[in-house]
């Protein structure tokens, strides 16, 4: 019978040095190490675009080391930067499938016939797009096989769709799951059944590279005295009767000859993470629904303007799966990855700009279903500012300020997980959705799920001024009536509300800020500097809150009297070593007290922290 051993490595972009260093120490290196004693061993190997783009900058030793090794190891494609394939447009999924064997052919100098699909995503349709970039084999979890009827997991399958083919390989979820804890020679004797059965067989052992080696403790384990790898190396050599080999050489050897149809899916524990389909993250996720939304819009802006080659590029990078969704690690509600995915779109949508209008003085307003709700929203572009404005809460689904390249309310609130045991869900703050709360509550209020917790909206649209960046809006829903009138300009915004007969009540907007823990502070009315760490009441009438980490301040100015609350928002996570808490931002809500009738305005605005207040800062202005 016949073994192909293979190993998909990756590290998104926005990744922490560290954790990259420590991938390429403790994981990387050390499986070539093992490798280069073993020379007739053969082995598949993936290496995602980001890594290797990484890699260029942090570790070029790596990739000259790979280099070396020739045809014992033969190179997977796939999509270049790792997005979900079937949740792209066509178009995007063949250029990253073509530039992914680019890349592949002019680093290692081969030309890949084998794709690596990310998180094994599959639909059907991907067969074309697949055929059409140049490949011929994919590797698919064995429960893709089965659910599609097969009983003969140990052969590859000819898929077709439409009048297209492709060879797809069962990925065995038993040997996936016994290396490296299972002993090497247990384990390639568990496959002599196999061999007994159908000298032909073929068996796949395909995963992540950082299992060998990063994951807690299999460093030791894999590559310690006695370690895995080369036992499992060894192991494979002794026994006569197993041969290694990789995709393309079975598929010269041994070609596919029974035609089958495969459903969507992804492996097991994604199908169990997803409640099925990917897509559905998109529906339990609302923040990962409007990041979603932001790259398919980006991605359609690109390809319909004059943008440069760049503008596409920073599409496909801002396509990465891994701040998109979340399983048993990480994912979406890490900072440093939507930041990031956030970034590459906006630079994306900027080049556009660049490309497609002149000066400094336009403005762009689009009433349109931007989310895919059956609802139309309203999206607002200028030079220095993007937004989105959802007319069922009157809250903003992104806010961008683009000289920073800075998603600016980036968090995400506490859903529902496996792993919680006494955790609540979170609420959703967005960017400028209005709250009321009763006079006695306290700023850990604003995480209150419950009737004494209202919010202003749904919206009707009075007028929208697409020459001066404006949007008036109305909302009877809270007790009162309460027009408002949002007008954007440079990197300002300026909130005007009329209100009418508005019960007693703390009423104001919220401002959520992607802040991580020990990175900001905040002043009132120019008074002294004071550490952002814990739930604040504060009264004032300029408050400015500074993001150290980027240098940063959001300046928000209240023409009448007001109070600020102030609350660190954070999320349980799990990671591979255990249960953490991360902070997500800083929620600021600034409100009028009894603000029964009349006209309340504030001013909000992203400042470099060069920018630093007038002397008469801490002066109210007397309208």
């Amino acid at each position: 019978m016949q073994l192909i051993f293979a190993v998909h490595c990756h590290q998104p972009f926005g990744q922490l040095e560290t954790v990259l260093d420590q991938a390429v120490q403790r994981a990387y290196l050390p499986f070539l190490s093992v490798l280069e004693r073993h020379p007739e061993v053969a082995v598949n190997v993936h290496y995602s675009g980001p890594l290797l783009e990484q890699l260029d900058d942090r570790n070029p030793r790596l990739l000259e080391a790979l280099a070396g090794f020739g045809r014992q190891i033969e190179w997977m494609g796939g999509a270049m930067y790792e997005p979900i394939l079937p949740a792209i447009h066509p178009r995007d999924r063949i250029e990253h499938l073509k530039r992914m064997r680019a890349t592949i052919n002019e680093r290692f100098a081969q030309d890949p016939v084998t794709a690596w699909i990310p998180e094994r995503v599959w639909e059907p349709s991907l067969v074309d797009s697949l055929v059409e970039a140049g490949y011929t084999a994919v590797p698919l979890d064995d429960v893709h096989f089965e659910r599609a009827g097969l009983e003969h997991l140990d052969r590859p399958y000819l898929v077709h769709h439409l009048d297209q083919l492709i060879t797809a390989y069962p990925i065995s979820v038993d040997l996936r799951y016994a290396a490296p804890r299972e002993d090497p020679v247990v384990l390639i004797e568990s496959l002599r059944h196999l061999h007994e059965h159908d000298p032909t067989a073929i068996a796949v052992l395909a995963d992540d590279g950082e299992k060998y080696g990063l994951w807690p403790g299999t460093h030791s384990q894999v590559y310690g005295t006695d370690g895995w790898l080369d036992r499992f190396f060894a192991a494979a050599e002794a026994a006569d009767w197993v041969e290694l080999t990789t995709f393309e050489q079975h598929l010269s050897d041994h070609p596919a000859s029974e035609r089958t149809s495969l459903p969507p899916g992804s492996y097991q524990e994604m199908t169990e993470w997803s409640d099925g389909r990917w897509e559905h993250f998109l529906d339990r996720y609302p923040e990962a629904d409007a990041l979603y939304r932001k790259m398919l819009n980006a991605s359609n802006r690109a390809a319909e303007s004059k943008a440069p080659a760049a503008a596409l590029t920073e599409v496909l990078r801002g396509q990465g799966n891994d701040a998109y969704w979340h399983g048993a690690f990480g994912g979406l509600y890490l900072p440093h990855l939507r930041a990031e995915t956030h970034r590459r779109l906006l630079a994306a949508r900027m080049a556009v700009d660049e490309a497609g209008r002149s000066g400094r003085s336009w403005v762009k307003v689009h009433r349109f279903d931007w989310d895919a709700d059956g609802r139309d929203e309203i999206h607002v572009e200028l030079p220095d500012q993007s937004w989105v404005l959802d007319l069922d809460d009157g809250a903003f689904a992104y806010f961008d300020d683009k000289p920073s390249q800075w998603m600016v309310p980036d968090v995400v609130a506490a859903h529902v997980e496996d792993y919680h045991t006494d955790e609540t869900p979170s609420r959703v703050h967005r960017w400028l959705a209005t709250r009321t709360l009763p006079i006695a509550s306290t700023p850990g209020s604003l995480e209150a799920i419950g009737p004494d917790v209202v919010t202003a909206g749904p919206f009707e649209v009075d007028e929208v001024d697409a020459g001066r960046g404006s949007v008036t809006l109305t909302s009877t829903s809270h007790g009162g009536r309460v027009r408002r009138v949002l007008h954007a300009e440079n990197r300002t915004f300026e909130i005007s509300y009329e209100i009418d007969d508005l019960p007693d009540c703390r009423f104001g907007p919220e401002f959520p800020v992607g802040v991580w823990r020990g990175a900001s502070s905040l002043r009132v009315d120019g008074g002294p500097w004071q550490a952002v760490d814990m739930p604040l009441a504060l009264t004032g009438h300029r408050f400015r809150f500074r993001h150290e980490g980027r240098r940063k301040e959001i300046l928000i100015a209240l023409r009448q009297p007001g109070e600020l609350y102030v609350l660190p928002l954070t999320t349980p996570n799990r990671n591979e070593s255990g249960r953490e808490e991360i902070q997500q931002g800083i929620l600021l809500w600034p409100h009028w007290v009894r603000p029964t009738g009349g006209t309340h305005r504030l001013t909000v605005e992203v400042l470099d922290v060069a920018d630093e207040p007038a002397p008469a800062e801490a002066e109210v202005d007397s309208q």
